[in-house]
């Protein structure tokens, strides 16, 4: 519309909080107007005011944008749909009045069962007892660095509806990019533990710099302690990375990179030591005010456009395997637009950390079919589509 790619992720972000911010203020007033009355006929009022201010707003947005008509829509469904729906506002509301906020939104924490059941009796998909136990026992647990903006994002779109995400924060105070790096795993345990008690069944580091500076010994050693301390599958984006590559039995491999060459130069020997040969390399084109800040990562400038750019330059069609790197990239986009670079599937760090976890969760054995399944976007294209931020 008026928005760069630059600029999307930042309005969707806006819009969410906005969107949150008016839900919660609508929430008050009904409760305030239940409490005020004391009477439970004015529910029927309230949704009625509710949907005429609504069909206004619309109307005239519509009226706007040229597309506004008259036509009636015989749809069943639909009309199914906007039944359930009031059926379903007269059930919050009812709750609303007779339960504390607090109370209120952690039983809404219920929606990923439900959706999960909704998907298998209406919809007619197939979800067996380990997505079922997933779903109804554990979470798959994030830590992201403090001012990656992507990571949570994709997640949503990656993991498939019904299973929980639970995220948290690698901090650190350190000026610059590399002593910031090697804190995140400096500190990791303390950073686990701010999961608590969460029933997590898996646990990702979405960190690949992290990785390239500690080097393989360190990090193996650093996860190994990590799974015995937390009881469950623990692992790095990068050794996600390494897993997938090793599924598709990928041995020489292309890099897309956003990284300044220092990084770089170390993300390079760290695939070297992992047995991997890195044939080609691409630079993504940052933005020059990004980079000239020494307390900002220049990855979070990136936007998809400027990856896709990059991935196409990508010409060698002897590599296994081409890498998105970084977890601040963002990728989705990128990979439904380029999934092959000749006969080389495009994955990236955030796809194969969530491919890696949600298969921990179910159980199941690491396969070809069902990583190329993900990088071809089978399950999660349509979240993308219907992500207004889309991470672009």
């Amino acid at each position: 519309m008026f928005f760069n790619n630059k600029n999307k992720e930042f309005l969707g972000i806006t819009y969410m909080i906005l969107c949150m911010f008016f839900f919660s203020i609508n929430d008050a007033f009904i409760k305030y107007i239940l409490f005020l009355y004391k009477d439970i006929t004015i529910l029927g009022e309230i949704i009625f005011i509710r949907g005429i201010i609504s069909t206004v707003i619309l109307g005239l947005y519509l009226y706007y944008k040229k597309k506004l008509n008259f036509k009636v829509i015989t749809s069943k469904p639909l009309h199914l749909r906007g039944l359930v729906e009031s059926i379903a506002a007269i059930f919050f509301f009812l709750g609303l009045m007779y339960l504390p906020f607090g109370e209120l939104y952690s039983l809404m924490n219920l929606a990923p069962i439900l959706i999960t059941a909704s998907g298998a009796f209406i919809l007619g998909e197939k979800v067996g007892w380990r997505r079922w136990t997933a779903v109804i026992c554990g979470f798959v647990g994030v830590l992201t660095p403090q001012a990656n903006t992507t990571v949570e994002p994709e997640f949503g779109i990656l993991l498939p509806s019904g299973l929980g995400l639970v995220t948290a924060r690698l901090v650190s105070t350190r000026p610059d990019l590399e002593s910031r790096l090697m804190d995140y795993f400096d500190n990791l345990t303390l950073s686990a533990a701010q999961f608590a008690e969460a029933p997590l069944r898996s646990l990702g580091v979405a960190c690949t710099g992290s990785s390239y500076l500690v080097g393989c010994e360190r990090e193996d050693r650093i996860f190994d302690e990590l799974r015995q301390r937390k009881g469950i599958h623990v692992t790095s984006s990068a050794l996600a990375v390494v897993d997938a590559l090793r599924t598709l039995n990928a041995q020489t491999i292309g890099l897309v990179s956003p990284y300044p060459d220092s990084l770089l130069k170390h993300s390079v020997a760290y695939w070297h030591s992992r047995g991997f040969n890195v044939k080609t390399i691409s630079k993504v084109a940052l933005s020059g005010a990004e980079c000239s800040s020494p307390q900002a990562n220049p990855i979070y400038a990136v936007g998809s456009d400027s990856v896709i750019v990059a991935l196409n330059q990508v010409q060698d069609l002897s590599l296994d395997a081409v890498v998105l790197l970084g977890t601040g990239m963002p990728s989705l986009q990128s990979i439904l637009q380029v999934p092959k670079i000749g006969g080389a599937p495009v994955l990236s760090c955030t796809l194969a950390l969530a491919w890696r976890c949600f298969s921990a969760v179910e159980g199941v054995e690491l396969s070809s079919d069902s990583l190329l399944n993900w990088i071809a976007g089978t399950h999660w294209r349509t979240h993308l589509g219907q992500s207004f931020s889309a991470l672009t």
